[in-house]
């Protein structure tokens, strides 16, 4: 198996359990918004945001899983070895990176909108301490994704160090 294809793979099925993990969610906040005495529309969407947002981006990972897998393993990249390591874990690591981007993504959402409910229901309308948490999500999330290739070589390279490579 090709390191494309071990990409593809885990591309697919990390959005396959993205979605799968948000629609039981999605549906059940939807049951409770429609059943709950609240009249605010606002608060109903808080709590339905972050499993759609979720599922969005799973579908995403499910669609564009040849492009994301082409950018991470391109056709020039040479193997180190011969069976695919590199590219198996770059899939790997990229695939948490996508992970973490979702959550992080649905977090931020969620707090944006629940900034849009009047202030006297959740205290503070929008501050850093509710953000930084999905924020940090984001930012390691964007960071693995993009970085995966290089965090691969750095890795290999660190495991390579010290031993004695006779010429």
């Amino acid at each position: 198996m090709s390191p494309r294809s071990a990409a593809e793979i885990a591309f697919g099925v990390a959005g396959a359990y993205l979605v799968a993990v948000s629609v039981p969610q999605a549906l059940a906040s939807v049951a409770v918004g429609l059943l709950g005495r609240d009249h605010d529309p606002v608060i109903r969407w808080i709590a339905i945001i972050a499993p759609v947002v979720t599922a969005v981006t799973g579908s995403g990972m499910i669609a564009l899983r040849k492009a994301m897998s082409a950018r991470l393993v391109p056709e020039t990249q040479e193997q180190v070895s011969d069976s695919g390591v590199t590219g198996a874990q770059g899939a790997a690591i990229s695939v948490v990176g996508v992970y973490f981007l979702a959550t992080g993504t649905a977090g931020l959402a969620r707090e944006l909108l629940r900034s849009l409910v009047p202030q006297s229901r959740f205290g503070a309308a929008l501050s850093i301490d509710a953000c930084a948490g999905p924020l940090a999500e984001f930012a390691v999330g964007l960071s693995l994704f993009l970085g995966a290739r290089g965090i691969v070589s750095v890795w290999g390279e660190a495991r390579t160090a010290g031993r004695n490579n006779p010429s």
